[in-house]
């Protein structure tokens, strides 16, 4: 597992990402509520969520993938309603299109 907290200083338009709609659930590190969002794109190292959110670049939060479980990640980019995470691990993103 390749770590990825760097991710803000990183060039990652050429990553592989599959475009969907997948619902997560959200929690935050700070301990406030935990909120659905929608994941519109996925890769190994990130996502892209879209939702009824006011976060701000640096939010550290919790994501509950299908398939993989809970990933850990941090708001990079903001273009409300849609938030960037980029993942701390790498993942298989793969897998939450496999068969439960």
């Amino acid at each position: 597992r390749r770590n990825r907290s760097n991710m803000t200083t990183l060039c990652t338009r050429a990553v592989e990402r599959d475009a969907m709609f997948l619902m997560t659930d959200l929690v935050f590190e700070s301990g406030q509520p935990g909120v659905r969002v929608k994941v519109r794109n996925l890769s190994s190292y990130g996502m892209m969520i879209e939702g009824d959110l006011r976060l701000k670049r640096g939010t550290r939060v919790v994501a509950e993938l299908r398939n993989i479980g809970p990933v850990a990640g941090v708001i990079v980019w903001v273009r409300a309603p849609r938030y960037g995470v980029a993942f701390e691990d790498e993942i298989d993103h793969r897998q939450t299109r496999s068969e439960v």
